[in-house]
């Protein structure tokens, strides 16, 4: 560990098979569809996976279809879910409406003195917050990581999900 260095969300565990991926859609190909994020989730399960972040929203019935059908028959599979920041109900964002399902938890943001964040999404679905405002992250990078010129404050729900998906691997650790 070095200063400002977070290394992962998972940083000192051990005896735990992890791996930290970052995935971004093409900033060339403005585009994410549902059938492209349900790939790389059923992707990653075959890989393995028993506990997967899900950081991005939007509603479509087919979205509601594939994520629910995905969950359901992945019990063994932990799937966290960001809220969204629309300042909206949970109820019309896919995956975040699924927080009920009792594989899913569905995270909203908190501020540094512990509120909602104005525009975290909420709802009956949303099971947990965590803090979702300055939270400092590594940038998109080529390792090593030197100095804080390799990181950014990242806000919103999607810097709250990865921290619920942290604890959920160190308690699997456990």
């Amino acid at each position: 560990y070095t200063p400002p260095h977070m290394n992962g969300v998972l940083s000192g565990a051990k005896n735990l098979n992890y791996t930290l991926e970052i995935r971004k859609r093409s900033k060339l190909i403005d585009r994410f569809t549902g059938f492209s994020a349900a790939k790389k989730i059923v992707e990653t399960i075959n890989g393995g996976s028993t506990i997967t972040n899900l950081s991005f929203a939007g509603f479509n019935p087919v979205g509601n279809i594939l994520f629910s059908t995905i969950f359901t028959f992945n019990p063994g599979v932990l799937f966290i879910a960001s809220a969204g920041n629309d300042n909206g109900n949970v109820s019309f964002r896919t995956p975040a409406n699924l927080g009920l399902m009792p594989n899913v938890v569905t995270v909203g943001a908190t501020t540094l003195s512990d509120q909602r964040v104005p525009d975290s999404n909420f709802g009956p679905a949303v099971g947990l917050s965590a803090p979702g405002e300055e939270v400092f992250s590594p940038t998109f990078f080529t390792p090593p990581l030197l100095d804080a010129g390799d990181y950014e404050f990242f806000d919103g729900t999607s810097a709250s999900a990865p921290m619920v998906t942290g604890v959920a691997g160190l308690i699997k650790a456990i």
